[in-house]
C-alpha cells in the first residue's frame, strides 16, 4: 500500500492493537468543518495527514493569519491536490503547487506539507513537488495571532478581511465529503504530534481512530492508524537523536 510505504519504516513500527481503524468522516454539509489547534507553520514546519473520497472537490484544510495577508490552504481539486500558500504582502511570496490525479478513488492518500525557509514542498503519495517563494518575510503569520486549523471546510460566516486577503471564496464554498486520518503537525520539532480536534459540525467521531482508543505509543514514537490496526512510528526519534534540527522527511 503506497501510504504504508511513504509514511512508515516498518523495521522502526510498534504494533498496539488490533481495534479496527476508523476516521473522522466529514458529511459534506453547508457548515462541515473540524476545528483543530493553531499549527506553529515556521520555516522549517511540516504538517501531514490521510484522506479517502469519492468527490472531485473538497476542502482538506485551511488558517491564516486572522484576515490579513498570510494563508494556507489545501483542497482537493478536480481529483487533483492543490495547496495554496500565501507568507508576504507581495505577489512573490504567493505559492500555489498541483499534484496528483483521479485521486478521488475511494482509497487511502497521504499528503505531506513541509516548510524548509523559503522552498514549500507538496508530496502526495510517492510523488512530491516544491516551489520557492523570495520575500521579505518566510515566515507564517504570528503564531501568537494565527488562527485555528480547519479541516474539511470553515464555519459559516468565517471572519476575514475580504479587502486584504487574496483568497477566493473556494475556501467557503468546498465542503469537504470523505475521510481523514492520522492529522500529524510537526511543530519546528523532529517528533510530530497528533493533533486532537477541539470542535466539529457535520462531521462523525464514531467509531474513532484507534490511536484515539488505546495509543500506548511514548510521547517521541506518534501513533499511527492504517487500516485494521495503528503502530508506533518512531523514524522521527531516530532523526533527533542523528543530531537533526529539524525535519526533512524524504
Amino acid at each position: 500500500m503506497a501510504v504504508i510505504n511513504q509514511l512508515w519504516s516498518l523495521s522502526s513500527i510498534i504494533l498496539v492493537s488490533l481495534i479496527t481503524v476508523n476516521s473522522l468522516r466529514f458529511r459534506g454539509e453547508p457548515n462541515t468543518y473540524a476545528k483543530f489547534p493553531v499549527w506553529n507553520a515556521c520555516i522549517n514546519a511540516s504538517i501531514s495527514f490521510e484522506f479517502k473520497t469519492t468527490q472531485s472537490n473538497g476542502l482538506f484544510l485551511y488558517t491564516d493569519n486572522n484576515g490579513r495577508y498570510d494563508f494556507f490552504e489545501v483542497a482537493l481539486k478536480d481529483g487533483s491536490v492543490q495547496l495554496r500558500l500565501n507568507v508576504v504582502d507581495e505577489q512573490d511570496g504567493s505559492v500555489e503547487i498541483v499534484l496528483g490525479n483521479n485521486l478521488n478513488d475511494n482509497r487511502w492518500h497521504s499528503v505531506v506539507v513541509k516548510r524548509k525557509h523559503f522552498e514549500t514542498i507538496l508530496q502526495v503519495d510517492d510523488t512530491s513537488s516544491s516551489k520557492v517563494a523570495f520575500g521579505s518575510d518566510s515566515g507564517f503569520g504570528d503564531r501568537r495571532k494565527n488562527n485555528f486549523v480547519y479541516f474539511g471546510g470553515v464555519p459559516l460566516g468565517y471572519a476575514r478581511d475580504s479587502r486584504r486577503s487574496p483568497l477566493d471564496e473556494t475556501v467557503t464554498d468546498a465542503k469537504f465529503e470523505g475521510d481523514l486520518r492520522n492529522i500529524l503537525y510537526f511543530n519546528c520539532t523532529c517528533i510530530p504530534e497528533r493533533a486532537s480536534v477541539l470542535n466539529y459540525q457535520g462531521v462523525s467521531r464514531e467509531p474513532r481512530e484507534t490511536c484515539e482508543i488505546n495509543n500506548r505509543c511514548p510521547a517521541d514514537c506518534p501513533c499511527v492508524s492504517v487500516e485494521g490496526d495503528s503502530g508506533c512510528e518512531c523514524k522521527y526519534k531516530e532523526s533527533c537523536i542523528a543530531g537533526k534540527t529539524y525535519l526533512i522527511i524524504n
